[in-house]
């Protein structure tokens, strides 16, 4: 180590005489000669010294300061130089300082002109997304093109916003989607599913999870949305899919229209079990009732896929028609919502007029 130690500071040090143009001695100035306290306060704002000794790997991500000193002190120790001009060199390297113009590793580093590249971790890590030309970066992209622009890996490795120290996020992203398929399917795991992938903590699995969380509202509101004039079963189907296809228990929905079939809110009687659903004429109608509703539409899915009624589908929709009639509110439809299609009572003549 101390071998390694005394290799990295000569490298250093050869390479500050090449840019200054004179011997290192003269650059240092003052600060080799007499007796003059060094002591870890004087690294205390130092942070480029800092990310220049961890993107070797000679410091570790704790933020002691006193890691610092000990390590430009062994850094001196192997080398045999008194630690203010070990100290001076290693800052002129990473920092702008009197004599050198053009540090190399600074925030930016200038990787191809520095002679420690082959024991460099940052210099031999996985590439990032920040090394990437801006107009490749997901981000980037995305503020100058537009969200569309962007395929599904780069939109979820903003989402993910970091990847792994062997993977990019947009890597991390591909890795994703090609063990789940697509999106949806993705949406369906669950926190403990995605958690368990490597490069997925539960943090990013979070992440993923409230951003699918915030797709499926937003397709909730737009269904809900009050004034929507429904016309057909199709497009009953075409707004409620989105939201329902992917729940794994069944829910009962009904919608409470005005004379003109516009839906002027959305009521969710139940959730039921894996295979049915529980609905009563009460709870579908009490609250027809209570908003004067003019006529409702109910609508539920099958988490199987197929929409094809069961005998207690039939059942309760014959009820539901029947208590409509009692208290002068209509059941225009009954949509069942399957797996990229549904059935219609309706549609159908399963409703008698």
């Amino acid at each position: 180590m101390e071998d390694h130690l005394r290799r990295v500071y000569r490298a250093v040090e050869r390479k500050l005489s090449e840019l200054a143009g004179r011997p290192i001695e003269e650059v240092l100035g003052a600060c080799s000669e007499g007796p003059s306290p060094y002591g870890p306060a004087a690294f205390d704002e130092e942070p480029d010294l800092r990310r220049f000794l961890a993107r070797l790997g000679l410091l570790g991500r704790g933020r002691n300061r006193a890691n610092l000193y000990d390590q430009v002190a062994r850094l001196a120790a192997a080398s045999g130089k008194r630690l203010e001009v070990v100290g001076r060199v290693l800052t002129a390297f990473c920092s702008p300082v009197e004599g050198v113009a053009r540090p190399i590793c600074q925030k930016e580093p200038q990787c191809d002109e520095c002679p420690l590249k082959a024991d460099c971790r940052f210099y031999n890590r996985t590439p990032s997304i920040t090394d990437l030309p801006l107009e490749q970066r997901p981000r980037e992209r995305l503020l100058a093109e537009g969200e569309r622009a962007l395929s599904d890996a780069e939109l979820l490795a903003i989402m993910l916003r970091s990847g792994t120290e062997q993977e990019t996020a947009i890597a991390l992203a591909q890795r994703l989607l090609a063990q789940f398929g697509n999106f949806r399917t993705l949406a369906m795991a669950s926190v403990a599913e995605l958690s368990s992938i490597r490069g997925i903590g539960p943090a990013k699995a979070a992440q993923i999870k409230a951003a699918f969380e915030i797709g499926r509202r937003l397709a909730q509101q737009k269904a809900a949305e009050p004034g929507r004039r429904l016309t057909s079963s199709q497009r009953v189907f075409e707004l409620y899919y989105p939201r329902l296809r992917d729940f794994k228990k069944e829910t009962f929905l009904v919608l409470l229209l005005d004379v003109k079939n516009r839906v002027f809110r959305e009521v969710e009687v139940s959730v039921g079990s894996l295979t049915a659903s529980l609905a009563h004429p009460r709870e579908v109608f009490r609250e027809a009732v209570r908003e004067s509703a003019a006529a409702v539409i109910c609508v539920h899915n099958h988490p199987s896929g197929d929409p094809t009624p069961s005998q207690n589908d039939f059942e309760i929709t014959r009820k539901l028609h029947a208590t409509g009639q009692v208290v002068g509110i209509r059941l225009l439809d009954h949509v069942v919502i399957g797996e990229g299609r549904y059935y219609s009572f309706a549609d159908e003549g399963r409703l008698p007029p």
